[in-house]
């Protein structure tokens, strides 16, 4: 076990000096030589019996479980976590022994508090238990070789229902449609959502922290795991610890990541890199994109802070297609797409304090509603960041965001926070119901081609574009795409159709250039 403030120095006992402290050493001598496991550190919880291994919660009671399965953590700087897939009665569990530090809010606590308020995209527990501290095991205090201090730790275990594996996994993407990530984010946004109204925030959302909960009822499609470092609101800030902080930096939010007190807003920053991270697991079809792709995720997991935050701060830039450019060329479709920059767009307004303080303006918030000092803006600026900020609510439900009102609003769960999650929902549900819509026509359009009788080979009238085609581009249009029609493909279009199919492959020139024409339209 490494130190918490080195990486190359160990933990060991404090010197002791035989001749003046001889019982000590006795005790060392005996304790090697027992032959009982429980003396030698091991876990008689944990148990073999004709070559299957069982965990029993109670030594005393006769209920144990089959494990068929260890999913270890290869660090060996962290919490000696080892965790076991288990089964009783035909039950599948998820089993997680971990030593927890004792200054520290449990996770069970969290958990069970979440199961009280029947949050339903929260982990449920099923058993939990704490065993033994390290100070019960140890005669002599422990030390570092670097002169840190070693924080007491207790022998940690919950037990909480099997569900599906980790949003970035590629399987995901082989086996379940574009909706189900969506409705899975929407669930475990929403489940952030509940957590501050009861005071507490997650405090390290990432996509390895999010499950895929198949055959879920609406609000548990995605489930929120790992509340190692959650923490209650009113703190601000972890408890104070010598422990080791193991965290995925890559998606912590760049105000914490500078040293400053947790928020609400530092998770919904986290939900950001989150998305952006799953969907540039579903595979490219396009080699370059996926190249490109690597080494943007090399910048993201660099270990200096200044070239992270540059990283995470072009994600935010709606009009940098820095992160555009991963997405494309992985057939994901133009909700997802359009989600996306939705986001980037509520970041942009959020992260930036002249656009926040307009936006604040604009939607009638009050000085009690807002939680940051106040900026003064000047009036040059102010009309750049206004023209700015219309881009910005192109999309944006402005009218609905300023008739929510502070009915069932808290101390933690404030009208600026509810506002905040309110627009994200409105948006991932939005794309939900777009992709949904999108699906359906689609599934018309080939049921009624189906029924059709085929033109001849001959028939040199172009097909028109069906009626959801059409839709698609005027919705592109209004989204601010580029739509491009070259030539109608209209029977009242003005391009002569006199030459037969062989003459037109065969012409050169502008003849050859309208022929090939005839029918294109690109959505850039």
């Amino acid at each position: 076990m490494a130190c918490p403030k080195s990486f190359s120095s160990i933990i060991s006992l404090s010197m002791i000096d035989i001749h003046h402290d001889p019982e000590t050493f006795v005790r060392f001598i005996l304790g090697m030589s027992s032959l009982n496991a429980s003396d030698l550190g091991f876990d008689p919880r944990i148990y073999w019996r004709l070559k299957q291994q069982y965990f029993k919660p109670d030594l005393e009671s006769d209920v144990e479980y089959r494990i068929s399965r260890l999913n270890s953590k290869s660090l060996m700087r962290g919490r000696g976590t080892a965790c076991y897939r288990v089964d009783h009665e035909g039950e599948k569990f998820f089993l997680k022994l971990y030593w927890h530090p004792v200054e520290k809010v449990p996770e069970w606590e969290f958990l069970l508090k979440a199961q009280e308020a029947d949050i339903k995209g929260v982990a449920k527990v099923e058993l939990y238990g704490e065993y033994v501290c390290i100070s019960d095991l140890r005669c002599v205090p422990l030390v570092s070789t670097v002169g840190c201090d070693i924080n007491d730790r207790v022998y940690t275990f919950i037990m909480q229902p099997m569900y599906g594996g980790t949003l970035t996994l590629k399987e995901f993407w082989k086996s379940y449609p574009e909706e189900q990530f969506l409705l899975a984010y929407r669930d475990t946004l929403a489940a952030s959502m509940e957590l501050l109204q009861i005071g507490i925030i997650h405090g390290d959302v990432n996509p390895f922290n999010i499950l895929y909960n198949p055959g879920g009822l609406p609000g548990s499609r995605g489930i929120l795991i790992d509340f190692d470092m959650a923490l209650y609101i009113d703190e601000g800030q972890a408890r104070d610890t010598v422990e080791p902080i193991i965290r995925v930096e890559a998606f912590r939010s760049i105000k914490v990541q500078e040293g400053h007190r947790y928020c609400h807003f530092d998770d919904i920053e986290s939900f950001l890199y989150t998305y952006f991270r799953v969907c540039v697991c579903k595979p490219a079809e396009d080699d370059y994109v996926e190249f490109f792709t690597q080494d943007v995720i090399v910048d993201w997991k660099n270990s200096d802070h200044a070239m992270l935050k540059s990283f995470k701060k072009r994600l935010f830039g709606a009009d940098n297609g820095h992160a555009l450019r991963c997405l494309y060329g992985r057939d994901l479709s133009r909700p997802v797409l359009d989600l996306f920059i939705d986001l980037q767009r509520f970041f942009e307004r959020q992260i930036s304090r002249s656009l926040r303080k307009i936006d604040e303006e604009r939607l009638g918030y009050n000085r009690e509603e807002q939680s940051r000092p106040c900026l003064r803006v000047s009036d040059r600026l102010r009309a750049k960041m206004a023209e700015r900020l219309d881009k910005l609510y192109e999309r944006m439900p402005e009218t609905y965001i300023k008739s929510l009102d502070a009915e069932g609003c808290n101390k933690w769960f404030t009208l600026l926070a509810k506002r905040h999650y309110y627009e994200l929902l409105y948006y991932v549900d939005h794309a939900v119901a777009t992709l949904r819509r999108t699906s359906s026509d689609a599934q018309t359009e080939i049921t009624s081609q189906a029924s059709e009788p085929s033109a001849p080979c001959g028939d040199r009238n172009y097909p028109k574009l069906s009626e959801s085609k059409n839709a698609a581009l005027q919705a592109a249009s209004g989204n601010g795409l580029n739509v491009i029609t070259s030539i109608t493909n209209t029977p009242e279009s003005n391009v002569k159709r006199t030459r037969s199919a062989s003459d037109s492959i065969s012409c050169n020139g502008r003849e050859a250039k309208k022929a090939k024409e005839a029918v294109y339209y690109r959505i850039m």
